[in-house]
């Protein structure tokens, strides 16, 4: 595996006349999480097929696992694996018959194909429903399953496209988590396309923000909040605040506006600013902190307003 495992240098690409991907440059760092985001029509899914090799860019290059898009598409593929808006899961089959029948199209050998079956579903938590009909299972029990069949092959870039879209949140966290831990401990790279960006901020080390094809902005999810600008929403629900309280506070740097409301304040706090000063000035003057929420995460902020630019 390179360094890089994605090499993208004014790629562009485009359906007839319709420019869909516009002149796109960006490295992934190889064993990392990097997430594309952008609204309906942005050119998320026309990125994945570029790096899949499925299309080739007009100008610009793109390489993927040191591989070119261009001339070693099958390279590419044999080396990725990809989960898209549907499982392709056989509900009338077993789990684990659901994975013999995948790992033969791989044509893994048959004690390979043994040990890789056993050591997903291990790792998933599915082993022991693994001889029940998989129509029999939960929504997030099948998700699990389709990226257990993506890894079968053990590929070393894995594509993912809204993981967690329709899943409960226990499901949905748990799915994160196993993910998570492809990168961190199995060294693979991992590709997610999603809507969710508190699920991007908590997860991803790179994020492309992208509007219409073009680049709006990247980095990780710090990185963006902070260039950006965009200041979030905080409420404070307390009990005990006082006049001198929330002069103190709004002294603080990341304190860019504050207002009292029925059952406490709201403050707007500066993008990258967290709350830990805001904590320590309410406890130690007595306060009782009964909720602190956020409208947006510091990402979907800078989301909101990239999206609002001209």
């Amino acid at each position: 595996m390179t360094d890089a495992a994605i090499v993208m240098r004014s790629a562009t690409f485009r359906y007839g006349e319709r420019e869909a991907l516009h002149d796109l440059s960006f490295q992934v760092a190889a064993g990392t999480i990097f997430s594309v985001v952008g609204p309906n029509g942005a050119g998320k899914s026309t990125m994945m097929k570029l790096l899949l090799g499925l299309i080739q860019p007009v100008e610009g290059t793109v390489q993927v696992l040191g591989f070119d898009v261009s001339s070693q598409g099958q390279q590419i593929r044999e080396r990725s694996a990809a989960l898209l808006e549907h499982t392709g899961l056989y509900d009338r089959l077993s789990g684990e018959t659901n994975l013999e029948f995948y790992a033969r199209v791989w044509r893994l050998p048959p004690d390979q194909r043994n040990r890789r079956i056993r050591d997903v579903l291990m790792h998933f938590g599915l082993w022991e429903r693994r001889r029940d009909l998989v129509g029999t299972w939960s929504r997030g029990m099948k998700q699990k399953l389709a990226i257990a069949r993506a890894l079968l092959h053990e590929p070393e870039l894995l594509l993912l496209d809204e993981p967690t879209a329709g899943l409960d949140p226990v499901a949905a966290a748990d799915l994160r988590q196993l993910v998570a831990g492809l990168a961190e401990r199995g060294g693979m790279t991992i590709f997610m396309s999603t809507h969710n960006l508190h699920e991007v901020e908590e997860m991803a080390d790179q994020v492309v923000v992208l509007r219409e094809g073009r680049i709006m902005a990247s980095g990780s999810p710090a990185e963006i909040a902070r260039a950006t600008g965009s200041p979030r929403t905080v409420t404070v629900v307390a009990a005990g605040l006082t006049q001198p309280v929330v002069d103190a506070l709004s002294q603080l740097p990341e304190v860019v506006s504050i207002a009292r409301v029925s059952d406490g304040l709201t403050m707007q706090i500066a993008a990258g600013g967290g709350l830990s000063s805001v904590i320590q000035v309410l406890t130690a003057a007595g306060v009782q902190i009964h909720d602190v929420r956020s409208t947006h995460s510091e990402l979907e902020s800078a989301f909101l307003k990239l999206m609002e630019e001209r």
